[in-house]
């Protein structure tokens, strides 16, 4: 699909787009706090499978400390490029799907299921 096409795809979608934006519409369904839990286990699994208290107290505080803030950067990079995986498909899709898709969301925003 050439850059014209994607172009005048994205013009038509901020005629309709999908409501909220995509990061607003994160907030909502808790995108980050759900995705940091489960890279905090991931990571937790991975550097030390063990339980904490089966751990020397200095090794327990770093793999906790190291969890914490590896699992945090990842889950800013992995939304950040969710987001624009998700644009990107939407920008591709026929217009009829993102339409019906926007009225799906809207319906449902505003509790008509």
């Amino acid at each position: 699909m050439d850059g014209s096409v994607v172009v005048e795809r994205l013009s038509m979608r901020a005629r309709n787009p999908l409501s909220p934006p995509l990061p607003r519409r994160a907030r909502t369904v808790m995108a980050r706090p759900r995705l940091a839990s489960e890279l905090r286990a991931i990571t937790r699994d991975l550097l030390a499978p063990c339980e904490p208290d089966d751990l020397p107290p200095g090794l327990a505080a770093w793999v906790a400390k190291t969890t914490e803030t590896v699992a945090d950067a990842a889950c800013d990079v992995a939304l950040q490029a969710l987001f624009e995986a998700l644009e990107i498909t939407l920008a591709e899709a026929p217009v009829d799907l993102v339409d019906g898709l926007a009225t799906a969301v809207a319906r449902y925003d505003v509790g008509i299921v």
